[in-house]
């Protein structure tokens, strides 16, 4: 079967969820390595493809996250936090200024502060 290798720009954060769920399609490519033209693939090269960009681009290749500026978006991706977590986490900010330790976001009401916990690496101030 041949696959048609489309250029269409995808969300950063639809890419990221959909290879995290191992949902796999030809119409993202990271914005690096993304052709300037269409490109077709048989299955083998398909797999090819795929397994680098999972290796390279997925969520273990995430970019650290600096909460005092990042949107609930760029948290939600990076961080595996739900819209309403990530949301909550700008309005306590809005609210009540920069966070300067992760002990200042287990004050925030509706946040598994253990998700935090777990991804303290890719959080910065």
């Amino acid at each position: 079967m041949q696959h048609r290798l489309n250029c269409l720009p995808v969300q950063e954060e639809t890419r990221r969820s959909e290879l995290a769920a191992g949902v796999t399609h030809p119409n993202w490519w990271p914005p690096s390595i993304r052709p300037a033209t269409n490109a077709e693939a048989n299955d083998n090269e398909f797999d090819v493809i795929l397994n680098y960009l999972a290796r390279h681009f997925g969520p273990e290749a995430a970019q650290p996250v600096n909460v005092n500026k990042a949107t609930a978006v760029e948290m939600e991706c990076v961080l595996e936090l739900t819209r309403s977590e990530s949301k909550a986490i700008v309005q306590y900010r809005q609210q009540n200024g920069r966070f300067k330790t992760a002990d200042d976001l287990s004050r925030i009401p509706g946040l598994d502060f253990n998700k935090i916990a777990a991804k303290k690496s890719l959080v910065l101030f």
